[in-house]
Protein backbone atom coordinates (compact mmCIF):
# COMPACT_ATOMS: atom_id res chain seq x y z
CA UNK A 1 0.00 0.00 0.00
CA UNK A 2 2.57 2.52 0.95
CA UNK A 3 4.45 2.07 -2.58
CA UNK A 4 0.86 2.80 -4.34
CA UNK A 5 0.73 5.59 -2.42
CA UNK A 6 4.20 6.68 -3.57
CA UNK A 7 3.83 6.15 -7.33
CA UNK A 8 0.49 8.04 -7.35
CA UNK A 9 2.41 11.11 -5.47
CA UNK A 10 5.52 10.62 -7.73
CA UNK A 11 2.86 10.70 -10.77
CA UNK A 12 1.09 13.52 -9.53
CA UNK A 13 3.92 15.64 -8.76
CA UNK A 14 5.47 15.17 -12.19
CA UNK A 15 2.16 15.95 -13.51
CA UNK A 16 3.05 19.48 -12.03
CA UNK A 17 6.41 20.02 -12.55
CA UNK A 18 6.00 19.00 -15.97
CA UNK A 19 3.34 21.45 -16.99
CA UNK A 20 3.44 24.45 -14.67
CA UNK A 21 6.71 26.13 -13.84
CA UNK A 22 5.20 27.14 -9.84
CA UNK A 23 2.04 27.15 -8.68
CA UNK A 24 -1.28 27.07 -9.16
CA UNK A 25 -1.98 23.77 -10.84
CA UNK A 26 -4.76 24.37 -12.79
CA UNK A 27 -6.37 20.98 -13.75
CA UNK A 28 -8.10 22.46 -16.36
CA UNK A 29 -5.58 23.61 -18.45
CA UNK A 30 -3.53 20.09 -17.31
CA UNK A 31 -6.24 18.36 -18.84
CA UNK A 32 -6.49 20.31 -22.52
CA UNK A 33 -2.42 19.94 -22.76
CA UNK A 34 -2.73 16.09 -21.83
CA UNK A 35 -5.54 16.15 -24.43
CA UNK A 36 -8.30 15.04 -22.13
CA UNK A 37 -11.50 16.35 -22.93
CA UNK A 38 -13.72 17.94 -20.10
CA UNK A 39 -17.73 17.92 -19.83
CA UNK A 40 -19.34 19.52 -17.64
CA UNK A 41 -22.82 16.85 -17.27
CA UNK A 42 -23.95 14.66 -15.24
CA UNK A 43 -24.22 14.01 -11.69
CA UNK A 44 -21.10 11.75 -10.72
CA UNK A 45 -17.53 12.73 -11.52
CA UNK A 46 -15.58 10.12 -13.97
CA UNK A 47 -13.21 9.08 -16.40
CA UNK A 48 -13.64 7.05 -19.46
CA UNK A 49 -10.85 6.44 -21.88
CA UNK A 50 -12.10 5.48 -26.21
CA UNK A 51 -9.38 4.47 -27.91
CA UNK A 52 -6.88 7.04 -27.30
CA UNK A 53 -9.41 9.86 -26.31
CA UNK A 54 -9.91 10.16 -22.73
CA UNK A 55 -12.84 12.33 -21.30
CA UNK A 56 -13.96 13.59 -17.79
CA UNK A 57 -16.77 14.27 -16.69
CA UNK A 58 -17.84 16.32 -13.99
CA UNK A 59 -21.23 17.33 -12.69
CA UNK A 60 -22.25 21.15 -13.73
CA UNK A 61 -23.05 21.89 -10.38
CA UNK A 62 -19.51 21.75 -8.63
CA UNK A 63 -18.43 24.80 -6.30
CA UNK A 64 -15.22 25.98 -8.73
CA UNK A 65 -12.87 24.78 -5.88
CA UNK A 66 -14.31 21.49 -5.68
CA UNK A 67 -14.71 21.32 -9.20
CA UNK A 68 -10.79 21.81 -9.35
CA UNK A 69 -10.06 19.24 -6.80
CA UNK A 70 -12.34 16.60 -8.44
CA UNK A 71 -10.69 17.02 -11.65
CA UNK A 72 -6.98 16.61 -10.34
CA UNK A 73 -8.44 13.25 -9.30
CA UNK A 74 -9.97 11.80 -12.14
CA UNK A 75 -7.00 13.74 -14.08
CA UNK A 76 -4.81 11.63 -11.86
CA UNK A 77 -6.43 8.07 -12.39
CA UNK A 78 -6.65 8.72 -15.98
CA UNK A 79 -3.22 8.89 -16.08
CA UNK A 80 -2.29 6.12 -13.73
CA UNK A 81 -4.33 3.74 -15.86
CA UNK A 82 -2.03 4.71 -18.88
CA UNK A 83 1.42 5.13 -17.35
CA UNK A 84 3.46 2.48 -17.46
CA UNK A 85 3.43 0.54 -15.24
CA UNK A 86 0.12 0.61 -14.92
CA UNK A 87 -1.39 0.62 -11.38
CA UNK A 88 -3.83 -2.84 -11.23
CA UNK A 89 -4.20 -2.94 -7.72
CA UNK A 90 -5.23 0.27 -6.91
CA UNK A 91 -8.44 -0.39 -9.22
CA UNK A 92 -8.87 -3.83 -6.89
CA UNK A 93 -9.16 -1.64 -4.38
CA UNK A 94 -12.48 0.27 -4.42
CA UNK A 95 -13.13 2.62 -1.81
CA UNK A 96 -9.63 2.42 -0.75
CA UNK A 97 -8.48 3.82 -4.30
CA UNK A 98 -10.52 6.38 -4.42
CA UNK A 99 -8.55 7.53 -0.98
CA UNK A 100 -5.83 6.77 -2.64
CA UNK A 101 -6.60 9.48 -5.32
CA UNK A 102 -7.99 12.81 -3.47
CA UNK A 103 -4.39 12.27 -1.29
CA UNK A 104 -3.02 12.18 -5.01
CA UNK A 105 -5.13 14.97 -6.37
CA UNK A 106 -3.54 17.07 -3.23
CA UNK A 107 -0.45 16.25 -4.46
CA UNK A 108 -1.28 17.76 -7.94
CA UNK A 109 -2.60 20.64 -6.90
CA UNK A 110 0.00 21.47 -3.83
CA UNK A 111 3.24 19.66 -4.64
CA UNK A 112 4.93 19.27 -1.42
CA UNK A 113 8.08 21.38 -2.28
CA UNK A 114 6.23 24.24 -3.81
CA UNK A 115 3.99 24.48 -0.83
CA UNK A 116 6.68 23.66 1.92
CA UNK A 117 8.49 26.88 0.06
CA UNK A 118 5.10 29.10 -0.22
CA UNK A 119 4.71 27.94 3.64
CA UNK A 120 8.00 29.35 4.98
CA UNK A 121 8.23 31.98 2.83
CA UNK A 122 4.48 33.38 4.14
CA UNK A 123 5.12 32.27 7.54
CA UNK A 124 2.41 29.27 7.18
CA UNK A 125 -0.17 31.68 6.37
CA UNK A 126 -3.50 29.68 5.97
CA UNK A 127 -4.87 32.86 3.73
CA UNK A 128 -2.29 33.11 1.57
CA UNK A 129 -1.32 29.46 0.40
CA UNK A 130 -5.03 29.01 0.01
CA UNK A 131 -4.92 31.74 -2.35
CA UNK A 132 -1.55 30.50 -3.84
CA UNK A 133 -2.53 27.13 -4.73
CA UNK A 134 -6.40 28.40 -5.02
CA UNK A 135 -7.40 25.62 -3.49
CA UNK A 136 -9.97 25.08 -0.26
CA UNK A 137 -9.84 26.23 3.34
CA UNK A 138 -10.15 22.96 4.37
CA UNK A 139 -7.54 21.21 1.50
CA UNK A 140 -5.04 24.12 2.93
CA UNK A 141 -5.63 23.16 6.40
CA UNK A 142 -4.70 19.37 5.77
CA UNK A 143 -1.85 20.08 3.69
CA UNK A 144 0.15 22.31 5.75
CA UNK A 145 0.81 19.44 8.17
CA UNK A 146 1.79 17.22 5.76
CA UNK A 147 4.80 19.92 4.75
CA UNK A 148 5.71 20.96 7.93
CA UNK A 149 5.22 19.56 12.03
CA UNK A 150 1.80 21.20 12.83
CA UNK A 151 -1.69 20.43 13.96
CA UNK A 152 -4.50 21.60 11.45
CA UNK A 153 -8.24 21.78 13.01
CA UNK A 154 -11.73 22.90 11.26
CA UNK A 155 -14.56 24.05 13.64
CA UNK A 156 -17.39 24.43 11.66
CA UNK A 157 -20.35 26.83 13.91
CA UNK A 158 -18.07 26.35 16.82
CA UNK A 159 -17.69 22.39 16.48
CA UNK A 160 -14.36 20.33 15.43
CA UNK A 161 -15.21 18.60 12.63
CA UNK A 162 -11.42 17.40 11.38
CA UNK A 163 -8.33 16.99 13.21
CA UNK A 164 -5.01 15.93 11.47
CA UNK A 165 -1.40 16.17 12.59
CA UNK A 166 1.66 15.70 10.80
CA UNK A 167 2.95 11.74 10.49
CA UNK A 168 4.72 10.61 14.15
CA UNK A 169 2.62 13.89 15.94
CA UNK A 170 1.34 12.94 19.16
CA UNK A 171 -1.58 15.12 19.84
CA UNK A 172 -4.78 15.30 21.96
CA UNK A 173 -8.24 14.84 19.53
CA UNK A 174 -9.51 17.23 21.33
CA UNK A 175 -7.98 21.42 21.10
CA UNK A 176 -6.64 22.74 24.17
CA UNK A 177 -8.02 25.92 26.11
CA UNK A 178 -5.74 27.66 24.23
CA UNK A 179 -6.88 26.71 20.89
CA UNK A 180 -10.39 26.71 21.88
CA UNK A 181 -9.84 30.69 22.99
CA UNK A 182 -8.04 31.15 19.50
CA UNK A 183 -11.02 29.74 17.87
CA UNK A 184 -13.68 31.32 20.05
CA UNK A 185 -11.52 34.83 19.09
CA UNK A 186 -11.93 34.15 15.39
CA UNK A 187 -15.81 33.63 15.47
CA UNK A 188 -16.27 36.67 18.14
CA UNK A 189 -14.52 38.84 15.59
CA UNK A 190 -16.11 37.81 12.34
CA UNK A 191 -15.73 38.54 9.43
CA UNK A 192 -12.70 39.91 10.50
CA UNK A 193 -10.22 38.23 7.97
CA UNK A 194 -7.52 38.26 10.17
CA UNK A 195 -6.08 35.24 12.34
CA UNK A 196 -6.32 34.91 16.46
CA UNK A 197 -3.24 33.83 17.55
CA UNK A 198 -2.87 32.27 21.13
CA UNK A 199 0.16 30.26 22.50
CA UNK A 200 -0.38 27.58 24.63
CA UNK A 201 2.38 25.53 27.05
CA UNK A 202 4.40 24.07 23.91
CA UNK A 203 2.66 25.16 21.55
CA UNK A 204 1.63 28.15 19.53
CA UNK A 205 -1.87 28.55 17.05
CA UNK A 206 -3.58 30.63 14.83
CA UNK A 207 -7.22 30.61 13.91
CA UNK A 208 -8.14 32.29 10.25
CA UNK A 209 -11.97 32.61 9.59
CA UNK A 210 -13.00 30.84 6.66
CA UNK A 211 -14.65 33.72 4.44
CA UNK A 212 -17.14 33.89 3.01
CA UNK A 213 -19.76 31.96 5.07
CA UNK A 214 -21.23 29.68 2.94
CA UNK A 215 -24.40 27.66 3.60
CA UNK A 216 -25.15 29.08 7.03
CA UNK A 217 -21.65 27.31 7.97
CA UNK A 218 -19.46 29.60 9.59
CA UNK A 219 -16.25 28.07 9.55
CA UNK A 220 -13.06 28.62 11.54
CA UNK A 221 -9.07 26.91 10.41
CA UNK A 222 -6.79 26.35 12.95
CA UNK A 223 -3.06 25.61 12.51
CA UNK A 224 -1.23 24.58 15.79
CA UNK A 225 2.76 24.08 15.99
CA UNK A 226 4.61 22.55 18.61
CA UNK A 227 7.46 24.53 19.90
CA UNK A 228 10.71 22.65 19.45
Amino acid sequence: MDELIERIRELAEALAFEHFEGPPVDPFVLAERLGYGVLREGIAARWARRGDRVTIHLPADLPPERARFTLAHEILEAAAAATPPPLPLVRELASRAEQLFQLGASDLLMPRRWFAEAGSASGWGLSTLRELFVVSWEAATRRVPVCTAAIGTIADNGRVSVRVGSDGLAFPRQPAAEEQAAIAAAYGTWPNPEPARRSGPGFTCAAWPALPEQNAIRRVCLLTYPEE
